[in-house]
């Protein structure tokens, strides 16, 4: 990290500018969409992850999004967070 104070005027302007392209440079979430498969019927959910869009039949999401499937996998990431962080760093991959 730069030390702004002990740059001048010009060199924090100039500072500024890099850290706002960052900003817009930055990956931006991708919108989320559902359809319908015109092919099996089943729901497709895109843009949740990378380039493949997660595909379901009807029953399957049913039982994935109740309350009692959502705590046990929220459950899971809590408890096990750091085994997550580490294999992700380790596989030069992060959350979006």
């Amino acid at each position: 990290m730069a030390d702004v104070k002990k740059m001048t005027p010009a060199e924090q302007l100039a500072y500024i500018k890099q850290l706002e392209q960052q900003v817009l440079d930055a990956p931006k979430p991708r919108e989320i969409s559902v359809k319908i498969s015109d092919t099996t019927g089943a729901i497709v959910v895109s843009g949740l992850a990378g380039r493949w869009p997660t595909t379901l039949y009807r029953s399957s999401w049913q039982r994935l999004l109740t309350n009692e499937v959502g705590s046990l996998i929220l459950s899971f990431i809590k408890e096990n967070d750091d085994a997550i962080t580490k294999v992700m760093t380790a596989a030069g991959k992060t959350d979006h």
